[in-house]
C-alpha cells in the first residue's frame, strides 16, 4: 500500500513539472530548475483615444539574477476586466489576477512597422476598469517577471468645440471645453499634425491658440482632441475634431522706394526702386486727379519707371505707386510726388 501511494505522488510531481500554470489557467512552457526569470518590464503606461487603451512599456535588459537576458522573443499581456457595478475596484466573482488578452511574437510585427513595447484595445466600456501587466517572453517563450500593475477606470471624454481660421501663414485655433468627466482634471486642447504628431498644446483656460510659420497657400489638416487625467495620471482624449485651412501669406509688401516724377513735352516720366527682398507681382501707378486717386495702370513686378502720356500739359499732378505680391497683398502707396506735363 506504501508502495502505490509513493508512486502515485512521483507520477503526480512528474506530470505537474511537465505543465505550469501561470495566473488564471494560462499554460506556459516548463521552467527547469535554476532557470533566471526575465526581470519585469518597466515603465507600464496607459492612454486612451476615444474608446481605444494603448499601453506602452520598456523592454526588460536582465533577469531577476542580474545577468543579462537572453533575446528577448516577446510579450504576454494580461488583463483584468471589473465592471462599474463593481464598487470601489473589488469584483468578488472576478478573478484575482489578470487573464492572458495578447500574445505578442516580435517575428509576427516584422514588416508591419508596429512598435513592440506597445498594445491596443477597442471598446472600452464607461465606468468600467481595466487592469493590466506585461510579462517578457524568453528565446523559448517562457514568461518572465510580470511588471507592476496598471489600472484605469475608463470614462468618456466628449469632444470640444473648435473652429480655426487662416491667418498670416498660419492658423488660429479657438476652442470651448467640453464638460469634465468625474474623477479627471482638464488638461487642454492637444492639436496634431496630420501624421500625428503634436503641433500645439493649449491650456484649457486659454480658449485660442496660434500654429505658424506653415507654408503659404498649402492645404494644412489638423486632428483636436480634448484631454483630461485621471487620478493615476493617465490621459484621456476624445474622439478626434479634423480641421482644414488655407494659411495665406497675408503680409503687404512694402511700396516701392525714391518715386521721381519728371515733366517731359506732352506727357510725364516716373521711375522708382523696388525694395530688396520684396518680390513684387505687379506694380500699381495712381494718379491725383482733382483731389480724387485714379488707378493709371497696372505694370509687371519688375518695371521700374513708366511713361504717362496722358497728362495735360501744364496740369499739377500728383502721383504714387503701390505694389502687389504673389498673394495678392498690396502695398501701402509710397510717398506722393508732383509733376507738370511740359508743353510740346
Amino acid at each position: 500500500m506504501r508502495i502505490a501511494t509513493v508512486r502515485m505522488i512521483m507520477l503526480a510531481l512528474l506530470a505537474a513539472s511537465m505543465v505550469i500554470i501561470v495566473g488564471c489557467g494560462r499554460t506556459g512552457r516548463p521552467i527547469p530548475p535554476g532557470h533566471a526569470l526575465l526581470e519585469a518590464p518597466g515603465d507600464l503606461t496607459i492612454s486612451t483615444r476615444g474608446d481605444t487603451l494603448t499601453l506602452v512599456w520598456s523592454a526588460p535588459t536582465k533577469t531577476v539574477k542580474g545577468k543579462s537576458t537572453a533575446p528577448l522573443t516577446g510579450y504576454l499581456v494580461e488583463r483584468l476586466v471589473i465592471p462599474s457595478d463593481s464598487a470601489d475596484s473589488q469584483c468578488p466573482t472576478c478573478p484575482e489576477e489578470g487573464q492572458p488578452v495578447e500574445t505578442i511574437l516580435f517575428e509576427e510585427r516584422k514588416g508591419l512597422n508596429q512598435p513592440v513595447e506597445n498594445w491596443t484595445e477597442d471598446g472600452l466600456k464607461e465606468g468600467w476598469s481595466y487592469r493590466f501587466r506585461v510579462r517578457g517572453l524568453d528565446h523559448r517563450e517562457r514568461s518572465g517577471t510580470p511588471s507592476d500593475q496598471a489600472e484605469i477606470l475608463w470614462r468618456r471624454v466628449e469632444k470640444p468645440e473648435v473652429s480655426i481660421q487662416a491667418i498670416h501663414l498660419g492658423a488660429l485655433i479657438e476652442f470651448k471645453p467640453p464638460r469634465t468627466p468625474e474623477g479627471t482634471k482638464p488638461r487642454g486642447l492637444a492639436v496634431y499634425n496630420r501624421d500625428g504628431t503634436l503641433a500645439l498644446q493649449l491650456p484649457p483656460q486659454t480658449g485660442t491658440g496660434e500654429i505658424t510659420n506653415l507654408p503659404n497657400d498649402v492645404p494644412a489638416t489638423f486632428i483636436c482632441r480634448w484631454v483630461v487625467a485621471t487620478d493615476t495620471g493617465w490621459l484621456l482624449e476624445s474622439d478626434p475634431v479634423e480641421l482644414q485651412v488655407v494659411p495665406r501669406d497675408m503680409l503687404p509688401p512694402k511700396p516701392p522706394d525714391e518715386l521721381i516724377a519728371f515733366g517731359q513735352p506732352g506727357s510725364v516720366r516716373l521711375n522708382w526702386l523696388s525694395v530688396r527682398g520684396e518680390p513684387y507681382e505687379t506694380v500699381i501707378i495712381e494718379r491725383r486727379e482733382a483731389g480724387a486717386w485714379v488707378e493709371k495702370v497696372r505694370l509687371g513686378g519688375n518695371e521700374v519707371s513708366y511713361i504717362d502720356e496722358s497728362a495735360t500739359p501744364g496740369v499739377l499732378y500728383g502721383y504714387r505707386v503701390r505694389a502687389v505680391d504673389g498673394s495678392g497683398n498690396v502695398s501701402k502707396p509710397s510717398p506722393v510726388t508732383e509733376v507738370k506735363a511740359l508743353k510740346e
